[in-house]
């Protein structure tokens, strides 16, 4: 848990705040027993705003926009939230993640003021499934260069980028790598699944089902990264052993319940008012949905011209749901000193409730 330190964070800037996880986070350092100032640096700081923050307009990819920025705010800690949705397609992973997170480093490490950055990457960026309860130091990531997916080709790139920034004690850097995360204004999992209900999804399933998954709530990924922040700026001042540090190490955040893929899809789809009884779902073979899906990611490629893959329907979507792609979170709760406080089945019911009711909202706006 988060220490109940005095000042232990005077000051906090959070990139890309604005959005589901960033907003997330603010909160988080809010709801901090002695909170930090939260200042929040967004393209268009106009979305999902958390009372107590101090919004800034401001583009990470623009040099000095951003040192104009971090010598009138002067944190303490940069947390990178800033990232552009999976399906956004490379041009936007390669400006936002890549060049955002070289740029933001590179400003942190002249700001004197700053003594800590936090990247929010991705468990997406490990290669090699399947894979059981995965520790961080048997990991392999993926080949920035030659991996089918832009968004964790990209998160790769920034997340060895960070590690490799870390220099105590003019600058810190630790990195997150949450799996699946879902909750409150999320727009990605649990969307996803709700439109696929609704389009009668909830009585297919691509293989046997057995393979496991891990996912996060949200706040509980905030909660990890509240308490990286405190950690790094507690090892400033305190004699931390070498197997406790957290500067210059990544951890695995998951709610530390792996779950069979489509177990999870269908809590989602109970939690929306689907009853379909497992007799009625119908099971294809895996080996039809990978050529479907290979399929599917060449057509797409061909006729963007290299530029774009299927959302809903490509490789990495049918390894996630047919291969064991589990982490082991012991470093994070040991190091980090937290614990996943929100359970995987309350995180669902949030953000299922969120998504139908945003989905409500929306749609009477249409029929205005």
């Amino acid at each position: 848990m988060a220490t109940n330190t005095p000042n232990a964070l005077p000051h906090v800037l959070v990139m890309g705040g604005c959005g589901f996880l960033g907003s997330h986070i603010v909160h988080a350092l809010l709801a901090l027993p002695s909170p930090p100032s939260v200042s929040v640096a967004s393209r268009s700081p106009s979305q999902n705003l958390v009372k107590g923050a101090e919004y800034h307009t401001s583009d990470i990819s623009k040099q000095a926009d951003f040192e104009a920025l971090l010598s009138t705010l002067r944190p303490t800690i940069i947390i990178n939230a800033a990232s552009p949705r999976a399906k956004a397609g490379a041009q936007a992973s390669a400006a936002t993640t890549i060049a955002g997170t070289r740029l933001s480093l590179a400003c942190a490490a002249r700001c004197p003021s700053v003594r800590g950055y936090i990247y929010i990457s991705s468990a997406s960026i490990v290669s090699g499934v399947p894979f059981t309860l995965l520790t961080e130091s048997a990991a392999t990531l993926v080949n920035p260069t030659s991996h089918f997916d832009p968004y964790s080709a990209a998160k790769a790139s920034a997340d060895a980028m960070v590690l490799a920034a870390n220099d105590p004690p003019q600058l810190r850097t630790a990195v997150l790598r949450p799996s699946g995360i879902i909750g409150e204004r999320d727009t990605q999992v649990i969307p996803a699944l709700l439109t696929a209900l609704n389009q009668g999804m909830a009585r297919i399933q691509l293989g046997n089902g057995r393979s496991k998954f891990d996912f996060v709530y949200a706040g509980n990924v905030a909660d990890a990264c509240a308490c990286c922040a405190e950690a790094l700026v507690k090892e400033e001042t305190a004699d931390v052993p070498q197997e406790q540090k957290v500067a210059g190490e990544a951890f695995f955040i998951t709610n530390g319940e792996p779950i069979e893929f489509w177990g999870f899809a269908r809590l989602v789809w109970r939690l929306a008012g689907d009853r379909t009884p497992q007799e009625k779902v119908i099971e294809v073979p895996m080996w039809l949905a990978f050529s479907l899906a290979w399929l599917a990611e060449w057509v797409m490629w061909v006729v963007s011209a290299g530029t774009k893959r299927p959302e809903k329907f490509n490789r990495m979507q049918m390894e996630n749901c047919s291969l064991d792609r589990t982490f082991d979170i012991t470093k994070a709760k040991e190091r980090l000193q937290w614990e996943p406080k929100v359970t995987l089945d309350e995180g669902a019911r949030r953000g299922v409730e969120w998504a139908v009711a945003k989905s409500a909202e929306e749609n009477g706006k249409k029929n205005i």
